[in-house]
């Protein structure tokens, strides 16, 4: 939480503005029903990730409002990453019928085995993608990389994680 809170006020001092020039990586995590459907549109420029835009919809069908957010983004969007476990699959075959450049990530999957890192190895490591991404996620937190987190949809869940 401590570190969560310390990139909300970092930028709460300094808002993030979107300078409007650099390639822009988008995820999506689909929900259905009372889950929500989340997109981030975020900026890896020096390696300091910025989030330049959230959205958070709850409803039966979320599709066209990702679309809209994804649309102001367009021309400068390399990628939109979508969790295509469960219902994430079609909605991420929705996105590509819109012309959107799409990777599908199943969280659920073991993670790459990289032998060269010894006992470092995320197979070894981390039962599957979710939890190494939840690591990365928690370092780059930890050391001050990550700017325009603000929302409390975010922050609540993230601070929940215990390992």
């Amino acid at each position: 939480m401590k570190w969560l809170e310390r990139a909300r006020q970092r930028t709460l001092r300094n808002p993030i503005t979107d300078a409007g020039s650099g390639p822009l990586v988008a995820g999506v995590d689909v929900g259905g029903g009372e889950a929500e459907t989340v997109a981030y549109v975020c900026e890896f420029k020096s390696d300091l990730p910025k989030i330049i835009r959230m959205g958070a919809r709850r409803g039966e069908d979320t599709r066209g409002r990702v679309v809209g957010l994804l649309n102001e983004f367009r021309s400068r969007l390399s990628l939109v990453r979508v969790d295509a476990v469960g219902i994430g699959h079609n909605f991420a075959l929705h996105l590509r019928d819109r012309r959107f450049r799409v990777e599908m990530v199943n969280v659920g999957m073991p993670c790459e085995s990289k032998p060269q890192m010894r006992e470092n190895d995320p197979t070894r490591r981390f039962v599957n993608l979710k939890v190494c991404f939840y690591q990365t996620l928690a370092d780059v937190f930890e050391k001050n990389l990550v700017e325009g987190l603000v929302d409390e949809e975010t922050i609540g869940p993230l601070s929940g994680l215990l390992y």
